[in-house]
């Protein structure tokens, strides 16, 4: 059988194994049960949450083909796994702890927000409005055959390298300006449609001719920098009504993170916060933004299961 397994960290099965102990095959109907391991219950709504309980869900899950069943046999390696680490004693490991606590933390904050945010509507006229702001990722849609180096020349080389790479030397003349500099670089080739791409990074591969190289910095790796090389544009435009429902999800997804925004903004200025030791002075630099977050440009990807389309 070719089984789709579930790729999880050890933390996260510990805690699937917490959240699931207990779940012996007398403790639900068996009509609600799609399998037992080891006695262990799994529930058919863990398979598709959006079934209804009991015998019909159960039926129209089933029936709803081999993802289903691909599904309940990851769900069975996952049970087996968590089962040996409930054997070695591992949710008592320190780093599980954390971890659970972590994730236990998100899930709760996550659930608030959800719970809390108000129904919002999504009118025809917001996706249309939002449809002709946006021609890169729809009407003028487009897929980029790219070649990128990514160099790490080390503060001594760095501005020999960007002056090189900003006047538009070929990617063979960087490579070999680095290779006789023993300097380390990774070559990368790959096709990126639109919405793949960061904002920024769209606009300007989008304004490259065939064969022109742009640049830019790794953010969060010091002294990197990926010059990027345009091949081959490829056109690939979304209609509005195929761009619809996707656009539908990122205008409630913004909405949820105004409103997330917002209320930790407002929670914030009731809480008492204590930055302590390098976090207090790092907070005294002015290295975060009032709401918390890190400061600097955050990528912005669109609709990422736009890709799933094509």
């Amino acid at each position: 059988m070719n089984r789709q397994f579930i790729r999880l960290s050890p933390p996260i099965v510990i805690a699937t194994l917490l959240v699931g102990c207990g779940n012996s095959f007398s403790s639900a109907p068996s009509q609600q049960i799609a399998a037992t391991v080891n006695g262990e219950a799994i529930a058919v709504h863990r398979i598709k949450p959006a079934e209804p309980a009991g015998a019909a869900g159960a039926g129209r899950t089933l029936a709803a083909g081999g993802g289903a069943v691909a599904a309940l046999e990851g769900l069975i390696d996952q049970a087996l796994l968590a089962q040996k680490a409930a054997a070695m004693r591992l949710e008592r490991d320190a780093a599980v702890v954390r971890e659970i606590e972590a994730a236990k933390q998100k899930i709760l904050a996550q659930t608030y927000v959800d719970r809390s945010i108000p129904k919002q509507s999504i009118s025809t006229d917001d996706i249309v409005a939002f449809y002709r702001q946006h021609p890169l990722w729809f009407e003028q849609r487009q897929s980029y055959r790219l070649n990128e180096l990514v160099a790490s020349p080390g503060p001594a080389e760095m501005a020999a390298f960007r002056a090189r790479a900003a006047a538009g030397s070929r990617l063979e003349e960087l490579v070999d300006w680095l290779q006789a500099r023993q300097l380390p670089f990774l070559m990368i080739h790959s096709v990126k449609f639109a919405e793949q791409l960061p904002d920024d990074m769209l606009v300007r591969i989008a304004g490259l001719k065939n064969g022109q190289t742009t640049v830019f910095d790794n953010p969060g790796v010091p002294d990197s920098l990926s010059v990027i090389q345009l091949l081959r544009t490829q056109p690939a435009p979304l209609t509005l009504t195929a761009a619809s429902p996707f656009i539908a999800s990122r205008l409630l997804e913004l909405e949820r993170e105004r409103f997330a925004r917002a209320k930790v903004r407002q929670l914030r200025a009731a809480a008492s916060i204590e930055y302590l030791g390098p976090f207090a002075e790092a907070r005294r630099a002015g290295s975060t933004q009032p709401d918390g977050q890190v400061a600097g440009k955050q990528d912005n990807y669109f609709l990422r299961g736009l890709s799933g389309l094509f």
